[in-house]
């Protein structure tokens, strides 16, 4: 059976709550966590100053696929990623 803390009648709120907190690990643990979340989004221009949706240069792997390259290729069969009718309409 846990024991019951003896409370302070004279506690206000804010003293309540801070005492609770420090007591709950779990709580410290998480707090830390948003911390180092938010800063990581605060400080997310200086990590990484480029552009996301700035692209510079080609990806290796990456072809051009255009509806019209597709039917034109005749890849419009029923093994062509086994949904025919989204790609060759």
């Amino acid at each position: 059976m846990r024991k019951k803390k003896k409370v302070n009648a004279n506690e206000t709120y804010m003293q309540t709550v801070m005492r609770r907190f420090r007591a709950h690990h779990l709580a410290k643990i998480s707090l830390v966590i948003l911390v180092v979340v938010g800063l990581a989004a605060l400080f997310a221009p200086v990590v990484a100053p480029y552009d996301p949706d700035a692209i510079v240069g080609t990806f290796s792997g990456v072809r051009n696929l255009s509806l019209e390259r597709i039917r034109s290729a005749g890849m419009c069969s029923a093994d062509f990623y086994t949904q025919p009718e989204f790609l060759c309409l």
